[in-house]
């Protein structure tokens, strides 16, 4: 379909008069800078069209309700006298009814109703047929005094350049509906096809600039971004409207300022914390990755703001699947690329953005070991692995016992953690939970899938329950030597690399292919030769002797090893350092004389490395902490890689937890 008209603009008239004698009106300027923007974007004159002949009264007649089946797009500025206006909301209304007859009201994820707010007005009073529509905000709040100031081509400075900025996001979203309909012919609304979907969590007044900008760059670069419609202020609607677009999303994006924020009815938590903990627990699937950006400034204002940020700097939980940024909005800007960059090349034709390596149960076990089972799911998560139960599970005997056999038909490898505690135990059955999942699990190995590894806590204390005490000791006699099992009495460190050893093994005998920059298969040695230790370390710390002892030993364990460059030109050191991250197998990175945020920006960097080319994931990562000692090196703990600490000096067995996976 084709239209004779590309915008047409719904205002009302007092909207455009002046105060000077002689000016251009608000929406006279507006309408000339629009055009000579989308000029600049399509290549050619826009055609735009308004009614400039209204009278104080906003009256018009048919013949304007007659030209909007030939126009593609209608832009309402929204004002205090526009809502009031019989003939300025019946605009919306007429042209609302003309597109749901014609191609619809949207195109692709966007309406074709532009709200262009002018003048705050309550959400409420906007016309219904917009009102859950995202307009494009032409004021902001005084943060000192909470007066609203207009944005305007002859405001002062930095009202003017918001203007303009806003002006320009408008225009390239009409640039970007007007190709659609061009390039498609559309007679209906258009797949977003293979469109990576990004949510852009909602934030406070504070950080509305910075959002904008996010947001700007998101659209830029062709995403689609949710939100897309105003969200609901009651607690259990904004939840399920949140959940409903982190399903959509392979990308949540969270920015958190000084100010809590607005509470919905019916909650405790605003809609920063509410936000955050369901990207959170959506991200434990697996299926969502994160970026948390906080502002560098003090947070004393709020006590409860100050208690949610201290939350997402400590908290494993609050902080689930996220890379927290305390920068500046540029380096965010740059990360959220990288992180789509990466999405793009997993989801490119033919996989999936996460598609998996192997499938994993993950036993459920006692409260206790929750942290430590925690831990294991998110190393296995970020390796690409899906890990079951990816639900809870039921709690009536033979109920539990059929989701968990076929829970575990899908899977290559069982871990089961063991403590002291017997645990839960079902309804209808005397037995635990650990006991029924390890005993479904070993008449399922018993076909030769799934493979498990069975961990025993290596002190276990005296049970005050002698079920578990029994149950214990029936594993340490029997379970050794079953078929496809074997059991650790060790530290959780030991564990690890064999969990990784036998995912390795299985993606061996899928014969599934090496990735570019990934390591050959374990076991193909002549094919792969030893593999590469990628050793980064502060300039200072080039000569230290802490350093130069991690790379003798691992010279003589077997790997070859690669240090950083410091001599030569900027760009060229960048190069060779991502060149490293994208090659190597495994990383330490020394921690001795840098500083932290030496450290934070290092670490950052591993967070990037699909972004360098990378398509596999590092083997292992750790943090070596070696002298001088200090406060924060004493306190350094990671989720994301191993800690190990020499603080004392080097000694080889500090190195057996990061090596063993390698061997």
């Amino acid at each position: 379909m084709t239209f004779d008209m590309d915008i047409f603009i719904s205002y009302a008239h007092i909207d455009n008069l002046t105060l000077k004698e002689g000016d251009n009106g608000w929406i006279a300027n507006f309408h000339k800078a629009l055009d000579v923007r989308l000029a600049q974007l399509l290549g050619e004159r826009p055609r735009i069209w308004r009614d400039k002949k209204l009278q104080g009264n906003d009256f018009f007649g048919d013949e304007i309700v007659q030209q909007f089946p030939k126009t593609a797009i209608m832009l309402s500025i929204i004002s205090p006298r526009y809502i009031k206006s019989e003939w300025c909301t019946r605009e919306v209304k007429e042209f609302y009814k003309t597109a749901a007859r014609g191609i619809g009201t949207r195109i692709g994820n966007k309406s074709r109703i532009f709200k262009i707010i002018k003048t705050a007005v309550p959400f409420n009073a906007h016309p219904p047929e917009i009102a859950d529509t995202l307009g494009y905000e032409f004021f902001i709040a005084d943060s000192d005094t909470g007066k609203i100031k207009e944005l305007s081509d002859k405001a002062p400075s930095e009202l003017e350049q918001l203007y303009w900025a806003k002006l320009d996001d408008i225009a390239h979203d009409i640039r970007d509906i007007l190709l659609q309909i061009k390039d498609s012919g559309v007679t209906e609304t258009p797949s977003t096809g293979a469109q990576l979907t990004v949510y852009l969590a909602e934030t406070t007044s504070d950080l509305k600039e910075q959002r904008d900008m996010i947001k700007r760059q998101l659209s830029e670069y062709g995403y689609r971004i949710l939100p897309d419609t105003r969200m609901p202020f009651v607690e259990s609607e904004f939840i399920e409207a949140t959940g409903n677009f982190l399903d959509q999303s392979v990308l949540s994006i969270h920015l958190v300022g000084s100010s809590y924020g607005l509470v919905p009815e019916g909650s405790k938590k605003s809609v920063i914390v509410l936000q955050n903990e369901l990207a959170a627990q959506k991200s434990k699937t697996g299926k969502l990755q994160r970026l948390i950006w906080l502002m560098a400034e003090g947070y004393e204002q709020d006590g409860r703001q100050e208690q949610f940020i201290n939350l997402l700097r400590t908290s494993a939980d609050a902080q689930y699947g996220a890379d927290l940024f305390e920068t500046s909005i540029e380096d965010l800007k740059l990360a959220v690329r990288e992180k789509l960059h990466a999405l793009e090349v997993r989801s490119a034709p033919g996989k999936d953005a996460f598609q998996t390596i192997s499938t994993i149960y993950l036993a459920e076990d006692i409260h206790e070991l929750n942290e430590k089972r925690e831990n294991i799911k998110r190393r296995l998560i970020e390796r690409g692995c899906a890990v079951f139960p990816d639900e809870p599970l039921p709690l009536v005997y033979a109920d539990l016992v059929a989701a968990i056999a076929g829970m575990l038909e899908q899977c290559d490898v069982s871990i089961h953690l063991l403590g002291d505690h017997y645990g839960v135990v079902p309804e209808e059955t005397e037995k635990s939970l650990p006991m029924i999942q390890l005993e479904i699990s070993g008449e399922k190995s018993k076909t030769g899938k799934p493979e498990r590894l069975v961990w025993v806590a290596p002190r276990v204390v005296d049970h005050t329950d002698e079920r578990q005490e029994a149950f214990i000791d029936h594993v340490r006699a029997d379970t050794p030597g079953l078929p496809h099992t074997e059991v650790f009495e060790a530290s959780l460190e030991e564990l690890e690399p064999a969990i990784f050893k036998i995912l390795e093994k299985i993606d061996e005998k899928n014969k599934r292919p090496a990735a570019a920059g990934a390591a050959a298969p374990v076991g193909d040695e002549a094919a792969r030769g030893p593999r590469l230790i990628y050793v980064i370390c502060d300039r200072g710390d080039l000569d230290n002797d802490g350093v130069t002892q991690v790379e003798d030993f691992l010279y003589d364990s077997g790997f070859d090893v690669v240090l950083p460059v410091f001599d030569g030109e900027e760009e060229d050191i960048l190069n060779d350092h991502h060149e490293n991250l994208r090659t190597c197998d495994a990383v330490i990175i020394y921690y001795g004389g840098g500083s932290e945020l030496w450290l934070r920006s290092i670490t950052r960097d591993l967070t990037k490395i699909a972004g360098y080319g990378r398509e596999h994931p590092l083997l292992n990562k750790a943090v070596f902490i070696g002298p001088p000692s200090s406060r924060q090196k004493e306190r350094f703990r990671s989720h994301g890689v191993l800690v190990i600490n020499g603080l004392e000096g080097f000694s080889p067995p500090l190195m057996k937890p990061f090596v063993e996976i390698l061997q």
